[in-house]
């Protein structure tokens, strides 16, 4: 006799309502059952170094709970083994789904240098060994598990290695104590060659040395190694390269000095813009240089040499397209550009 009623289970209900006069009238309903299940999802890292820690999201639509009873969809995990992670997702209809996903723990390589601590003669070279690892990275930057170091001056220095394995890394390091002073003093050996131009005191310069031995590079930066050989400084100076060959210390040295003289393009004008009754236009440039050559929309415009540097005006001439001209002046090996823009219309 109740105006409202409350149904758990699906199927058909009726209601028969009776008027005053004891006429009678019949209402049914089809009530359905929502079934349908969320789906849920775990998004995230599947691996990771021991040690390291990584985030969990859970995806889907309704409420969450994770495995631990944590019911935040975003979840911070640091396993030490390789583990699996579950979470429950209840829908607005109670209907609820799991989802899970293993993380699994990759074992860091123990990574040691043999020997860890050693004493030697100044001059001496010392074998250090990297074990347990696939690839290595020593801070000499060099990738072998051997480096054979050495030192011209008495004093410890410390060596370090990162071994990788699986994508996972550890570090080791090593000291290395050198004692006495060199036992000769032979004369430089170092044959150094010098490949570009310091232009206006700024630029780089390449710097090779051959020779037997490791080299190391000293100047107006400080102390650098140089790989193979060869090293790029962006300062001028006197830079001095030490190279140690059967226990002793071969040394010279190159001085970098700064053009004397710099290309320069003082300035560049247009004779007039382009137009229906202007179809050609001149650019003039003045700079000083060897050589002058304008660049524009259409590549190659005009060039020009000179055996001796001198101040001139460098022509473009019958420029017939708008757009961007280029002229770029050489000097003594450095180059300096300037660009003015042709505004107009070409003519048909």
């Amino acid at each position: 006799t109740d105006v409202t009623r409350t149904v758990s289970t699906s199927g058909t209900y009726s209601v028969t309502l009776t008027a005053a006069n004891n006429c009678t009238n019949i209402a049914s309903i089809q009530v359905s059952e929502d079934k349908t299940a969320p789906v849920a999802g775990i998004s995230g890292s599947t691996s990771l170094c021991l040690g390291q820690s990584t985030t969990l999201t859970a995806t889907g639509t309704g409420t969450f709970r994770w495995d631990d009873n944590s019911g935040n969809p975003v979840r911070a995990v640091n396993p030490s083994t390789d583990t699996p992670y579950s979470v429950t997702l209840t829908g607005a209809n109670g209907c609820s789904a799991t989802a899970g996903l293993s993380v699994s723990v990759i074992a860091v390589p123990t990574v040691s240098i043999s020997p860890a601590n050693t004493t030697a003669a100044v001059g001496q070279s010392i074998t250090l060994t990297a074990a347990t690892a696939n690839t290595y990275l020593w801070s000499t930057q060099e990738t072998t598990p051997q480096i054979s170091v050495s030192s011209a001056t008495a004093g410890s220095a410390t060596y370090s290695v990162t071994g990788i394995s699986a994508g996972c890394s550890a570090t080791a390091t090593a000291t290395v104590s050198y004692t006495g002073t060199l036992p000769c003093n032979r004369a430089a050996a170092v044959q150094v060659s010098q490949n570009g131009w310091m232009c206006n005191g700024s630029g780089q310069v390449s710097l090779s040395a051959t020779g037997p031995g490791s080299y190391t590079l000293t100047g107006p930066n400080g102390t650098q190694p140089m790989p193979n050989g060869t090293a790029t400084v962006s300062q001028a100076g006197t830079y001095t390269i030490v190279t140690m060959n059967g226990g002793c210390p071969e040394i010279s040295t190159v001085t970098i000095s700064p053009t004397t003289q710099s290309p320069v393009v003082s300035s560049l004008t247009l004779s007039s813009p382009l137009s229906s009754n202007t179809c050609s236009a001149k650019i003039t440039g003045l700079a000083t240089g060897t050589n002058f050559v304008f660049t524009g929309p259409n590549g190659y415009v005009f060039s020009n040499v000179y055996r001796d540097p001198l101040t001139t005006n460098a022509f473009a001439l019958d420029v017939r397209q708008p757009g961007t001209y280029v002229l770029t002046t050489y000097l003594g090996g450095c180059s300096v550009t300037n660009s003015i823009v042709v505004t107009g219309t070409a003519c048909p």
